[in-house]
């Protein structure tokens, strides 16, 4: 039997778990941390940055150039040299 919704009454949302953003902090609603460290722009990702150092050094050893694999996946090249572990 399908729920009815109520007159003036929102929607019920789904239950999502708080479990924080890791480290220190195991609940949003209770975070210790004065910002969101996920919300700080100074705070690197180190898993989403070894995916993506990863995919830079699979894409190079498939022989695209230094070029392409910027375009490819959207990052500078600069940043392909640091992946790659050399200089331009």
């Amino acid at each position: 039997m399908a729920s009815q919704k109520q007159p003036g009454r929102p929607p019920s949302l789904p239950e999502y778990p708080d479990t924080g953003c890791g480290g220190l902090c195991t609940s949003s609603l209770n975070c210790p941390y004065p910002v969101c460290r996920l919300d700080d722009p100074t705070v690197v990702d180190r898993g989403a940055q070894e995916a993506r150092y990863a995919e830079i050094r699979r894409l190079r050893g498939l022989g695209h150039l230094w070029r392409e694999i910027a375009a490819m996946t959207g990052v500078s090249m600069r940043t392909v040299a640091r992946a790659l572990g050399q200089r331009r």
